[in-house]
């Protein structure tokens, strides 16, 4: 089968199991995004795919990677896919993208295997790994061959948002044609992570003289921030208990504006009985701003008693309580922006699933540091290639840290002085490419607010 002339993908695999592609050229698709020759990509974690075989193919003069393996679910199954005797080579990205990163709960597992395949790079790079930690996907490459003489990048590219080691890989007996002399490996955006050593054998041939890359280097320069993995006991997916939180008494502050999220989030919103609180979503970014969002509403007892639609691109979905308290709103945008505004207080972004989404919005975020605590600690990333900058200020709006601009992962750690009650510290995002993400450490409450009148204290 020949596949030209595709406008987003040559084949895009979302959900697959047994699947086999073979004896086919793919190639010269180009116009949206991803532009790859083959895209294995789902949409849902319970979209899993499994058994996936590609044997047999060329893959060439494709605007995107000629395999990108775009996997950013924990899936409910370990996938598994075997790439065998296939060429890709010409591709305009690069050759081959491997974002295996699962999610917040963990990596995903199972295997991506290259086998006899060989690769030719003249357009970006031969090898680019997103999100590789321990536990990951295992990815290995068996009688390979790259012809990296015509790359004018650094070849084998890796960055990672999670502070746990960059791992996974091997090499197993693969040769590149590429001048050793050169800078092989770019371990710049890996951010506070450790770098472990790939296993097996990459030999650099050149000139007719082979050199065993020894990655021993790489990882001893890239030994990671041992109090990463000390913090990362502090965050937990435990849903908030929303139990006797009211809202504060009047807090002035800086209003920080309605904040732009994607993906699934959930909200925290105070009502009373006979006083309805309209939740407004707005769609700020979308490429398709159309389609409803699925949005269910629980009460202060975790008890589902709304189950709507909110219209796009601007819907309103009402909370008429039966009792007071906090009532925890949630919704998947898929990938759409959008900005929720209340027209009550209390209004809280809850941050513990994995933190709080959010996408091309810099803005003011407020949080409670509880009385008693003596360090405030915050982890911050953003998706691969993207970046902000980030400024943390305490109570009197001191501004205590920044992180200036960064890409992939930072964390603020940040020792006071105790206060006998709690009291709202903020953090101000700022130079924001597109996607990050922001979780607070434990004990604080994984509740962010976009304004001081929104605080909501037990």
């Amino acid at each position: 089968m020949d596949l030209n002339d595709h406008h987003r993908q040559g084949i895009s695999v979302i959900y697959a199991e047994n699947v086999v592609i073979r004896h086919c050229k793919i190639h010269g698709t180009k116009g949206t995004a991803p532009e790859a020759g083959i895209d294995f990509e789902p949409n849902f974690n319970e979209e899993p795919i499994l058994n996936n075989l590609v044997e047999d193919c060329h893959i060439y003069d494709n605007a995107g990677f000629g395999i990108d393996f775009a996997l950013p679910f924990n899936s409910i199954k370990p996938v598994s896919i075997t790439i065998k005797d296939s060429r890709i080579e010409n591709n305009g990205k690069g050759e081959l993208e491997f974002i295996p990163r699962g999610d917040k709960t963990g990596p995903l597992c199972g295997f991506i295997d290259i086998i006899n395949c060989q690769m030719k790079t003249t357009k970006g790079r031969p090898l680019t790994f997103t999100g590789l930690r321990n536990g990951c996907t295992a990815i290995t490459f068996r009688n390979c061959l790259f012809d990296a003489r015509g790359v004018k990048v650094t070849p084998i590219y890796f960055n990672s948002e999670y502070p746990e080691d960059v791992a996974g890989v091997n090499f197993g007996d693969t040769v590149m044609l590429f001048d050793p002399s050169k800078p092989l490996v770019d371990l710049t955006n890996i951010g506070m992570a450790a770098f472990q050593a790939p296993w097996g054998k990459l030999t650099l041939r050149h000139n007719g003289k082979d050199t065993v890359y020894d990655f021993t280097a790489d990882a001893d320069a890239h030994p990671g921030l041992p109090a990463m993995k000390k913090y990362k006991a502090r965050f937990s997916s435990k849903e908030v208990n929303v139990r006797g939180l009211v809202p504060a008494e009047s807090i002035k502050g800086e209003n920080g504006g309605p904040v732009a999220v994607r993906g699934k989030v959930s909200f925290l919103q105070y009502a009373e009985p006979g006083i309805p609180v309209n939740l407004n979503f707005h769609v700020v970014w979308a490429r398709n701003p159309g389609g409803d969002m699925a949005v269910e509403i629980l009460d202060p007892d975790g008890k589902r008693v709304a189950s709507t639609r909110a219209v796009c691109p601007d819907g309103t979905v009402s909370i008429d309580a039966k009792k007071a308290g906090v009532y925890r709103v949630t919704l998947n945008t898929g990938g759409r922006s959008v900005a929720v505004t209340s027209d009550a207080p209390g209004l809280g972004y809850c941050a513990d699933q994995g933190g709080l989404p959010t996408f091309r919005s810099n803005h003011t975020l407020y949080f409670e540091v509880p009385a008693g605590l003596t360090e405030v600690f915050l982890e911050l990333c953003t998706d691969n290639g993207e970046g902000m900058a980030v400024e943390l200020r305490n109570e009197r709006g001191e501004v205590v840290a920044d992180t200036g601009f960064f890409q992939t992962l930072n964390y603020f750690c940040v020792e006071r002085k105790p206060t006998q009650e709690p009291v709202l510290w903020s953090i101000r995002q700022y130079k924001v490419v597109e996607d990050n993400c922001v979780r607070l450490g434990a004990p604080m409450e994984p509740i962010f607010y976009a304004s001081p009148a929104d605080w909501l204290k037990r």
